[in-house]
């Protein structure tokens, strides 16, 4: 029961933070498609790897009693989340070093500045900071899957122990 609990109480942060990540980049995504050129691949990165992690953690929420039968594959696919994430951010560690008042000099940013429907009217500093929720997002979503697939790691134990 203990695992259970602890189960829904991560995943459910998971699906809460992966929902602006996917979104905020899906935005992103609109407006480079709009314009016919290709996204940054840091961006499309992140963008990709949230979408999928959204799919996965909303399928193993709802459908617990798959994690059950099989919490060696769902640890495995979690661990594998985990590491995706941190090649994403990695990917983009540059926004670190930017200043918040001098997005300006991120590449990222200064392609997407001379798209108008990419930053509140052409604003650059707010596509940095979009960016920078994104990133710190995509940090709090990697902890979380390792602590998931710690946590189903230990459920076939626990399970097999109690029968």
């Amino acid at each position: 029961m203990f695992f259970t609990l602890a189960f829904a109480a991560w995943r459910l942060p998971e699906i809460i933070t992966l929902f602006p990540i996917a979104g905020t980049l899906g935005w992103f995504a609109i407006g480079y498609a709009h314009y016919n050129t290709p996204m940054p691949d840091s961006v499309l990165f992140l963008f990709v790897a949230s979408v999928l992690a959204l799919v996965w953690a909303l399928a193993t929420f709802i459908i617990y009693g798959f994690i059950k039968r099989n919490a060696l594959l769902t640890g495995c696919i979690d661990f594998c989340f985990a590491i995706i994430f941190i090649a994403v951010v990695r990917e983009l560690h540059g926004i670190i070093s930017i200043a918040m008042t001098d997005c300006s000099l991120f590449p990222i940013v200064v392609l997407s500045s001379s798209f108008r429907p990419l930053g509140y009217g052409g604003n650059i500093v707010g596509n940095c900071h979009m960016l920078k929720a994104c990133f710190a997002l995509a940090i709090v979503n990697m902890i979380f899957f390792f602590y998931t697939t710690v946590c189903i790691g230990a459920l076939p134990t626990f399970l097999s122990g109690l029968c």
